[in-house]
């Protein structure tokens, strides 16, 4: 298989730029896309090349699966990194790229749209022996059958979209008697955001931690993780605080998620970069909770906590096989990003929330400008 010479970056802003800065640093040729908007953002300047893809509105420009493969094709390039957002979720913009003979930098169609179904990817999830919340996953959607299911799992439980994310479509139950309320407004929700209001429910998991595992894999059938980073404090369902490694993780604990979130890529076949979030709950259980089919936002947390991930660029589609973890401790160093979004910390919605306040968990403060631990534990 001939090597990766030319990439093109279909996305905009900061993962634009980072991808081209390790591409080129990587000694790879670079072509940037961009819209009529973006004539003088940054990642045209960074790029070798760069191409102009349609007008200031997405839809006509970053998400137009023809031009950006157009552009490809135009300027030469073998291969396409889709970045976060946009198409980097979309199994048909994969497959169109290798129709067009593109290395697609990411995993391959099938394995998007297996982890795009939370329902399906739970149930893959539980063939592969990874841990799940007890729930319902079945094709009967009719309130009967989730009244039916809720009193066998157990409240509370969790309403959720089975074609959902970012908290829509979801909806917490305490009691039998808001049940079908909560489905109803759930499926419309789910309905009018994805286009599928099918729905599935999990036992809900009080308290917990949001803690999520980077993993890398080849085309060689290896999977690597490097640790994991907690996610926690969040708003709206949106995070806001990431960091690694977690203060909730020991070494003992860090190994078996890292394990679980190994077979849970190896059992798709997964190629490329992933992520496999887990809920942790306080008396140490792990449930699957989601698989992100692409890098996400706060990629550089773990890679900052263990130094030595980068090789998996090259490595994961066209090089030689993923090193096994090495014997170096992770972590090596400390990892922390955050998010600044727009809100008034006033008004109790806006403020920044996190899954319980237990004892040395990080919170944020409504007028604090940096992270404080609430409760004992390190610093």
């Amino acid at each position: 298989m001939p090597a990766i010479t030319k990439l093109l970056v279909a996305n905009r802003g900061e993962i634009a730029c980072r991808v081209i800065a390790t591409a080129r640093a990587k000694g790879y040729h670079t072509v940037a896309i961009y819209s009529e908007a973006d004539a003088d953002a940054l990642h045209v300047r960074q790029a070798d090349e760069a191409v102009l893809i349609g007008p200031g509105p997405a839809a006509q420009s970053y998400l137009n699966i023809e031009q950006v493969i157009a552009a490809a094709q135009r300027t030469g390039a073998d291969a396409l990194h889709p970045g976060y957002g946009f198409l980097s979720e979309r199994a048909a913009f994969a497959e169109a790229c290798a129709a067009a003979g593109l290395t697609f930098v990411g995993p391959d169609p099938e394995a998007i749209r297996i982890m795009g179904d939370k329902a399906e990817s739970k149930r893959r999830m539980l063939q592969a022996g990874v841990p799940c919340v007890p729930g319902y996953l079945g094709e009967q959607q009719v309130d009967s059958v989730f009244m039916r299911e809720a009193e066998r799992i157990g409240y509370p439980i969790m309403v959720k979209a089975s074609a959902g994310g970012g908290g829509r479509g979801m909806r917490l139950v305490h009691e039998a008697g808001v049940l079908p309320a909560a489905l109803q407004t759930a499926r419309s929700e789910a309905q009018a955001a994805f286009g599928d209001g099918r729905l599935l429910l999990e036992r809900a998991v009080v308290e917990p931690r949001h803690v999520e595992i980077q993993v890398f894999g080849d085309r060689h059938g290896n999977v690597i993780h490097l640790g994991e980073r907690d996610c926690s404090v969040q708003r709206r369902h949106q995070k806001v605080v990431e960091e690694a490694p977690s203060p909730a993780v020991n070494a003992e604990l860090r190994a078996r998620m890292g394990q679980a979130a190994v077979r849970a890529a190896a059992a798709i076949g997964y190629v490329g970069a992933g992520t496999v979030e887990f809920l942790l709950a306080p008396d140490g259980a792990f449930y699957f909770l989601e698989m992100n089919t692409r890098l996400q936002v706060e990629h550089p947390v773990p890679a900052a906590a263990h130094p030595g991930g980068g090789h998996a660029f090259r490595s994961c589609h066209r090089g030689p096989p993923l090193r096994r973890r090495s014997r170096r401790r992770f972590p090596a160093a400390n990892g922390r990003h955050r998010r600044v979004g727009a809100g008034d910390g006033r008004r109790r919605a806006d403020r920044p929330w996190s899954s319980g306040r237990r004892a040395g968990q990080r919170v944020l403060r409504p007028h604090a400008r940096e992270v404080d631990r609430v409760g004992r534990g390190s610093g």
